[in-house]
């Protein structure tokens, strides 16, 4: 499977850290896409599926120790390993 990325950013770069929404802003004016078009893929809710679902940005958490999500966070995705990933992104 060939994955091409548009851009590789980091927080160093950035000068953000989670949990700020800075770096998701950075992220979304860099890339120049509408929100529709950005899949963020995360191990942790905290920091990443809870400030992307603030932000209308598609998630997918993999929830590789199965942990119940507390009931105000909301993942559009939940797989359990890369392999559920990679069946998620194949369709």
């Amino acid at each position: 499977m060939n994955i091409h990325f548009d851009k590789i950013l980091s927080a160093e770069q950035i000068q953000a850290y989670k949990p700020s929404y800075r770096i998701f802003h950075y992220a979304l004016d860099a890339l120049g896409r509408p929100k529709n078009e950005i899949l963020h893929i995360a191990a942790g809710y905290k920091y990443d599926i809870l400030p992307t679902n603030a932000l209308g940005i598609t998630n997918v958490w993999i929830n590789r120790k199965r942990e119940p999500l507390p009931t105000t966070i909301t993942p559009d995705y939940e797989v359990f390993d890369l392999f559920g990933l990679k069946q998620l992104l194949q369709g």
